[in-house]
C-alpha cells in the first residue's frame, strides 16, 4: 500500500507539471471553425470610414485594437485608389510595411483574427509575428490579391492572452507592395477542461482517499495497542 501512495503522488506531480508548462499558439486559416472557439467581441471592417485614402491617426485605436503602423492608412475601394481591395476600406501602412498593432489588455484578448491581403500584387512571403504575454510565435505565409483575401486566426491556450501583432515581407528584397486587413477580429476563447485535467481530478481525489483511509487504519492500529493491554475486569477504584 505504501508503494501505491507513493505512485498516486508521482502521478500528481507529473500531471500537474504538465498542465503549468502547457502554452502555445494556434493558427486558423477558417473562419467559421475560428470564431466557433468563443465569445468575438469585435469584427470590425473599417465600413464607417469614407474616402479614397484616409489617415485615421498614428497610433489609432478603435474596436479593441490600437494600429501603431508608420503611418496608418485606410484605402477605400474605389479603383481611383489604384490599389485592389476586397470592396471595402482596408488598413494598411502608408511606409508600405510593416502593418501593426497591439491589442487592448483590459480584456486580455485570446482570439485574434484577420482578412489580408496585398493591394498591388501577389506577395513573394509575409511573415506574421503574434506576441502574447508570455512568448513570441511567428510564422511565413504566402499572402493573395486583397480582392480574394487569406484568413488568418490565432487562439492562446489557457493563462496566455495576445498582445501585439506584425505583418512584414519575409523577403528584404520586395518592395512597393502594400499589405492590407480587414475584418480585424477580437474575442475569448471559451475554456474546455482538458483531458489532464480530468486524469489530474481523479488521481488527486484518489490519492486523499487513500491518505484517508492509511490515516483511519493507522489510527485503529493505534488505539488496539492501547486498549488491547487493559483488564476491563479491574475495579475502578483499583480494588483487587
Amino acid at each position: 500500500m505504501k508503494n501505491l501512495g507513493q505512485l498516486l503522488l508521482a502521478l500528481l506531480f507529473v500531471f500537474m507539471g504538465v498542465r503549468t508548462a502547457k502554452a502555445d499558439l494556434f493558427k486558423y486559416t477558417d473562419r467559421s471553425t475560428f470564431e466557433a472557439l468563443g465569445t468575438i467581441v469585435y469584427n470590425y471592417g473599417f465600413d464607417d470610414i469614407g474616402g479614397n485614402f484616409t489617415h485615421p491617426g498614428n497610433p489609432w485605436t478603435t474596436h479593441g485594437v490600437t494600429y501603431t503602423s508608420l503611418d496608418n492608412l485606410v484605402v477605400g475601394p474605389g479603383p481611383s485608389t489604384g490599389y485592389t481591395t476586397n470592396g471595402t476600406p482596408m488598413i494598411g501602412n502608408n511606409a508600405w510595411n510593416p502593418v501593426s498593432g497591439s491589442l487592448e489588455s483590459g480584456p486580455a484578448y485570446t482570439l485574434f483574427g484577420f482578412d489580408v491581403g496585398y493591394g498591388n500584387s501577389d506577395d513573394l512571403g509575409t511573415d506574421i509575428l503574434i506576441t502574447t504575454d508570455s512568448s513570441s510565435y511567428s510564422w511565413s505565409v504566402d499572402v493573395p490579391r486583397a480582392d480574394a483575401p487569406a484568413f488568418y486566426g490565432f487562439a492562446a491556450s489557457t493563462g496566455e492572452f495576445i498582445k501585439d501583432f506584425e505583418l512584414d515581407y519575409s523577403n528584404s528584397l520586395t518592395t512597393g507592395k502594400l499589405i492590407l486587413l480587414d475584418n480585424v477580429t477580437v474575442g475569448h476563447v471559451t475554456p474546455v477542461p482538458a483531458p489532464g485535467a480530468t486524469i489530474l481530478g481523479v488521481i488527486g481525489v484518489a490519492t486523499s482517499a487513500w491518505f484517508l483511509r492509511r490515516r483511519r487504519k493507522t489510527k485503529v492500529a493505534t488505539e488496539s495497542a492501547v486498549y488491547g493491554g487493559l483488564n476491563w475486569n479491574r475495579p475502578i477504584d483499583g480494588a483487587v
